[in-house]
């Protein structure tokens, strides 16, 4: 965040309450997941010049280690996750934030979801939505 508050809220073409709004955060999050997802697209097919479908490739290949969040400069904005192409989510979790007067503040530990309770739920539901929708197109390399 320091980087943005110095090219764009120092530079005046952000609002300065408008920055320390959770909806700015995570909208910044997003950028950076997209960003990130076109970087490794790039990475996997060797060129700059990319398509949807490689973007789609980047996205389902995200490894947001520590060490690379810090890099970004989103440390303590996001827990380290990994996508893959059959797990979009990465589950890592999120912490509860509230208000102090001043700014946004972690009020929790990582909350994680209870994955062994969820997945039973997502596998019926997909195949349910599978089914009322076909024919469904599967990608045979997943």
């Amino acid at each position: 965040m320091a980087a943005i508050r110095e090219h764009v809220g120092d530079a005046s073409e952000a609002d300065a309450e408008e920055m320390s709004e959770v909806f700015y955060g995570r909208g910044v999050i997003i950028s950076a997941m997209l960003a990130e997802a076109i970087r490794v697209a790039q990475d996997m097919h060797g060129r700059a010049d990319i398509g949807p479908s490689e973007v789609r490739d980047g996205l389902a290949n995200l490894d947001f280690t520590s060490e690379r969040i810090e890099e970004l400069g989103l440390a303590g904005m996001m827990p380290p996750f990994t996508t893959t192409c059959d797990d979009h989510t990465g589950h890592s979790g999120a912490w509860m934030i509230e208000w102090d007067g001043e700014r946004f503040v972690k009020a929790s530990d990582l909350l994680s979801p209870d994955r062994a309770a969820i997945e039973p739920l997502e596998a019926e539901k997909a195949a349910e939505y599978a089914e009322a929708n076909a024919p469904w197109p599967i990608n045979e390399d997943c």
